[in-house]
């Protein structure tokens, strides 16, 4: 009986309930926008102005919008890339962490190398020291094949660190070849800094090559999913609603692989101060510039102007934010705007 006399409750509620989903036809019209003297019309312009068309002119034809690009897919065609910045060098994969992880621990198992640590979550590896009496002689003639050739491992032991990359479905792995006479306390840390560079890099190509084989075949490991769970570029807004990019690299690294966006995007690089963290643009596309200019002089005089400021803010240890502010009042405000995205485009 309470049951039946709720449901008799809620339903006699509902019909006390109107429709409302009209209510906006009866809405009275706001007034005008009136702007304060202070501010300029010429100078406040809609973000993604919608232009005025009439519906007469569109041509009686079926048109399909172009599929969006795949968010998921790598930039680079190489498999693998051994890069070198600042003393040191990794090797880039053009794969997640959770489908590098399980090709690099079979490197190992493959040319004999015992894991003695092994910590997914940090994509840490370590080995044990190679014997002197045992055969290498397949992994030293495999180092030698590479271009960092003789290479003498009698006693070294490795690390190998695997990162989430810079770019969208890569990663990124650094090694570390310890000597036997390298104190073994010293080898239980991740050391930052190379160790021995020459076997380093020649174990980084040959990584490379096997992994990225014709029969490294496609696995996947769920426990190093968490190795890429966060992007090291991301594109973000503070309170004020600018936009600023912030990345999770040392500052050095962060002013390489942003000067690398600026020169494959369209935008025209003015000036660079690496010791004052700012980079200096002119226009967002050369184009811009042709289309008003046609002598050489005044092409090279517009290319020289530093309209836009890129600077680099020092956040914390290993993160750099990165924000764009305008120079130049003549220009679109939102070109500020526009090159923080064409960064993060070219850089993620």
């Amino acid at each position: 009986m309470v049951v039946v006399a709720l449901c008799t409750v809620v339903l006699a509620s509902c019909a006390l309930i109107g429709d409302r989903s009209n209510e906006y036809k009866q809405a009275e019209e706001g007034r005008s926008l009136v702007l304060p003297e202070s501010l300029a019309e010429t100078k406040l312009r809609e973000r993604y102005p919608i232009p005025a068309i009439d519906s007469s002119s569109v041509p009686d034809e079926k048109f399909e919008l172009p599929l969006p690009p795949d968010a998921t897919s790598s930039l680079s065609e190489d498999p693998y890339e051994v890069k070198t910045f600042d003393g040191d060098a990794w090797l880039e994969l053009s794969m997640p962490p959770s489908k590098a992880w399980p090709l690099i621990d079979s490197f190992w198992l493959e040319y004999g190398l015992l894991t003695h640590t092994e910590r997914v979550s940090d994509g840490y590896f370590g080995t044990e020291e190679l014997e002197e009496g045992v055969s290498h002689e397949r992994l030293i003639s495999d180092l030698e094949s590479t271009s960092h050739a003789p290479v003498i491992i009698d006693g070294v032991s490795f690390q190998a660190k695997l990162t989430q990359g810079i770019r969208r479905n890569t990663s990124e792995l650094q090694v570390r070849a310890f000597m036997p006479n390298v104190p073994s306390e010293d080898r239980k840390a991740w050391s930052k800094k190379a160790v021995t560079p020459k076997i380093e890099r020649a174990l980084l190509e040959l990584i490379g090559e096997t992994v990225t084989g014709e029969g490294s075949g496609s696995r996947y490991s769920l426990n190093a999913v968490n190795i890429g769970d966060q992007s090291r570029v991301r594109l973000l807004e503070d309170e004020a609603g600018y936009p600023f990019l912030e990345i999770q690299l040392s500052f050095k690294r962060a002013w390489s692989e942003v000067q690398d966006a600026l020169e494959a995007s369209p935008v025209v690089v003015s000036g660079r101060d690496e010791k004052g963290g700012v980079a200096y643009i002119s226009y967002l596309d050369e184009e811009e510039i042709d289309s008003w200019y046609t002598l050489e002089s005044s092409l090279e005089e517009q290319k020289a102007e530093r309209n836009i400021e890129l600077r680099f803010y020092p956040e914390g240890p290993g993160v750099i934010r990165v924000r764009a502010k305008m120079l130049n009042e003549e220009l679109e405000p939102e070109s500020a705007r526009t090159l923080i995205e064409i960064v993060f485009e070219y850089i993620s």
